[in-house]
């Protein structure tokens, strides 16, 4: 069981960037996903979307794995992702 939303929506990359631009009071547009990964091993305070994000993910990738018991789980990123916006 994930808390409050779908899968897709809280683990998304897109989430992450969401988050971010909250947490440091910045437009969503002007960041994307290497700019939260950058500025995180640079120390400036991202850790915290970060860590959500990973959780989410981790409750996610359990689900899939309760129920289709896979052999192997392969994750992959492109790391680039932007917000998405609800109008498109």
């Amino acid at each position: 069981h994930l808390p409050g939303e779908e899968f897709q929506d809280l683990g998304a990359g897109s989430i992450l960037v969401k988050k971010t631009a909250e947490y440091k009071n910045i437009p969503v547009e002007s960041i994307n996903g290497k700019y939260v990964f950058e500025n995180a091993k640079k120390g400036k305070g991202l850790i915290r979307a970060i860590d959500q994000m990973v959780e989410i993910l981790g409750m996610g990738i359990a689900n899939i794995c309760y129920v289709i018991n896979p052999e192997v789980v392969v994750l992959g990123a492109f790391y680039n992702f932007k917000s998405r916006q609800k109008n498109h």
